[in-house]
């Protein structure tokens, strides 16, 4: 199926103007853990990245059945309009007329396999487009894995985390305007370790090692970020900018 007509045909420009103007969440070096697929055993890790995107292939073994596996990609993008895009490849790549509407409340849109095929679901959650399917000889349900994917991204973190540093350029700016700024995480996060923020009043996307924030109209922005990681407190920080 042609890139235009999956476009069309699942309304991808409808899609993207389901993308908030005045909230957003970001996630850089997102990784699935364990704990998302009922604890089962990684076997498979490949990383592709490039200055667009990170591709990151997982795939997980049921110790208990052999016979049952589930693959999960990560397509990490520069935006969240770019995750919606990079739902037409592999939207396009089934062999099914159009696949149904995934479940309900499962990120800003989700798509899944009807019953009588292999279970699939595809979502698109911040700047991530997901891909959770059943791998393995034997079908198993996908769908409650891509949950908790979901609300692990939307988890802030409790407790007390240590301090790390959100850097900006300034902290005003003109409305409609950029500003730019880094995250410092005082120490290096493992293969599991990945960093999340939570954007209030604006919009945020990547640009090479920095992030951009933006707001159409005067007001402030606020940008919670998180470190997180299995085995390791969470380090946190927070920035505010003024939009004239």
């Amino acid at each position: 199926m042609s890139p235009e007509l999956v476009r069309k045909k699942y309304g991808i420009d409808e899609l993207a103007r389901r993308i908030p103007a005045d909230r957003a969440e970001f996630f850089r070096g997102f990784v699935p853990w364990a704990e998302d697929v009922q604890g089962w055993t990684l076997s498979t890790r490949e990383a592709h990245p490039t200055a667009e995107r990170t591709d990151l292939r997982t795939i997980w073994d049921n110790p208990g059945d052999p016979n049952t596996r589930i693959l999960i990609d990560v397509a990490e993008l520069r935006s969240a309009a770019e995750a919606i895009e990079a739902l037409v490849a592999p939207l396009g790549y089934n062999q099914l007329d159009r696949l149904p509407d995934g479940p309900p409340n499962l990120g800003l849109a989700s798509f899944a396999h009807p019953d009588l095929a292999p279970p699939a679901v595809f979502f698109v959650q911040g700047n991530l487009s997901i891909l959770v399917s059943s791998f393995g000889r034997q079908p198993v349900a996908v769908v409650d894995a891509a949950r908790r994917i979901s609300a692990r991204l939307a988890e802030r973190p409790g407790g007390e985390p240590r301090p790390m540093r959100l850097e900006a350029d300034g902290d005003r700016a003109q409305s409609g305007e950029a500003i730019t700024f880094s995250i410092d995480v005082p120490v290096r996060l493992g293969v599991e370790g990945y960093v999340k923020f939570f954007v209030t009043g604006g919009v945020v996307t990547r640009s090479g090692d920095r992030f951009t924030l933006r707001r159409a109209a005067p007001g402030s922005v606020r940008v919670e970020a998180f470190a997180v990681e299995p085995g390791r407190e969470t380090y946190a920080a927070d920035l505010t900018v003024t939009f004239e």
